[in-house]
């Protein structure tokens, strides 16, 4: 039994610069329903709804260049 939900990856397509991101969950990080969210150079990764409403992402990022 899988504890931490089906969400094995998140996969981002940059349609400016034309590029693919992939993102994978930590063992610890349970992404249900994930939402990705820009702010400036960086990337918020929330693992669902819930998490992105309390602004408590599970990671930020640099977007890559």
């Amino acid at each position: 039994m899988d504890l931490l939900g089906n969400i094995r990856g998140l996969l981002i397509w940059d349609a400016a610069e034309r590029l693919r991101h992939l993102l994978l969950p930590a063992p610890a990080e349970s992404w249900t329903s994930p939402v990705l969210l820009r702010r400036g150079d960086t990337w918020c990764v929330y693992p669902d709804g819930e998490a992105y409403r309390a602004d408590r992402p599970d990671r930020t990022l640099p977007i890559p260049g």
